[in-house]
């Protein structure tokens, strides 16, 4: 990124006239290489040089920027320009914050958010959907999750696995184990597959349940079917051993999962 001024440079010496695809390229280096105020500086020379009009696209890229040092309020300060200069935001750009908002548990802002993307007719996606599932979740707000699930569905935006895993594994942590199960069985009506993560979930929620013998026949429904069971699977069984004070058990549990290449 040190040489990407003097070859711009270059252009105007040449006569050649940089196009938004130019800036654009440049603004997604400076942000990939954690340069984001260079980037941001980029953009406003950009915009204030009138060497051409960046798009949705350019400001996404900064948009992403500033979400990925934390900025959110710059992030949302940009989404508003982009109107005011006569271009709208889609749906990435509104997604983009909601996501950062909601890992930095700002989740009634990402909400607010959300509201003003439906009002303004702009469709949240998967993507949209799942991290303010997950969002609400980290802070235990688990029941307005699952409405928020509920709601997706009625859009038509089918959760998928990354989705579900989420609602899975806060249910199982906070031993709401038969929920989970619930969810599970969701997925298999909509064809979609549970994984290591999901099981692994729901064996932790019966470990933190004392309930060992359904945290068995998980990890051996994990084993049947094949390539399932990983280093973590195996650490959840054993801490659970140990906490429901079956050293023996989790001991012989070690042993075999050494046996097992495990």
């Amino acid at each position: 990124m040190r040489f990407v001024f003097s070859v711009l440079g270059t252009f105007f010496k040449l006569g050649l006239q940089p196009d938004v695809i130019t800036f654009s390229t440049i603004i997604h280096g400076f942000v990939l290489d954690n340069q984001v105020p260079e980037a941001a500086r980029v953009f406003t020379k950009m915009v204030e040089g009138g060497h051409c009009k960046p798009n949705v696209v350019v400001c996404n890229t900064l948009i992403k920027g500033f979400c990925k040092i934390g900025n959110n309020s710059f992030a949302i300060q940009l989404l508003t320009n982009m109107e005011e200069r006569g271009f709208n935001p889609d749906t990435v750009s509104y997604s983009t914050i909601i996501d950062s908002l909601a890992k930095g548990t700002l989740i009634d802002e990402a909400l607010k958010l959300f509201a003003e993307m439906i009002r303004r007719g702009i469709a949240p996606d998967v993507v949209t959907y799942t991290s303010l599932i997950q969002g609400l979740c980290d802070i235990g707000r688990c029941k307005q999750a699952t409405r928020l699930l509920n709601y997706m569905v009625s859009q038509s935006v089918f959760p998928d696995l990354v989705t579900f895993n989420v609602l899975v594994d806060t249910l199982c942590k906070d031993g709401k184990v038969v929920e989970a199960q619930s969810v599970i069985e969701i997925m298999f009506q909509r064809h979609i597959e549970p994984d290591t993560i999901t099981y692994n979930s729901v064996m932790d929620g019966y470990c933190l349940r004392g309930e060992m013998d359904e945290a068995e026949k998980v990890f051996d429904l994990m084993v049947w079917k094949g390539s399932m069971v990983n280093v973590r699977s195996c650490n959840i069984l054993i801490n659970g051993y140990c906490k429901s004070k079956n050293v023996d058990q989790a001991y012989r549990g070690l042993q075999g999962f050494r046996g097992n290449d495990f």
